[in-house]
């Protein structure tokens, strides 16, 4: 395989390690509000994450921060964390597909 191949792998396991330790903030969070740090982290977590997608996981990328940021803003989060559960998820489906239709370098 390809070195850069590589290099994408770990930059995207460690980019959605880092994505993970968000969404649990938000969990750990709930109802309290999104602050301007958690929506910078949000959208720099898209912005890195933009090269090492494709379409299908970005979007769920983007709705999994979408509803984080529900989670931090809910009066009564339950369903909002709910949600959230179903996209992390959907999430990692998505990755797992991608991983797997990618070529081998």
């Amino acid at each position: 395989m390809h070195p850069h191949f590589h290099d994408a792998r770990r930059a995207l396991a460690h980019e959605l390690e880092r994505l993970d330790a968000t969404l649990d903030e938000a969990v750990g969070r709930a109802g309290e509000g999104e602050d301007l740090a958690f929506a910078r982290r949000a959208g720099a977590h898209l912005r890195r994450l933009a090269d090492l997608l494709d379409p299908d996981a970005y979007s769920a990328a983007e709705q999994v921060l979408d509803d984080a940021r529900r989670v931090l803003g809910a009066a009564e989060p339950a369903a909002p964390l709910l949600m959230l559960e179903y996209s992390r998820a959907r999430l990692s489906d998505a990755v797992r597909r991608m991983r797997r239709l990618q070529p081998a370098a």
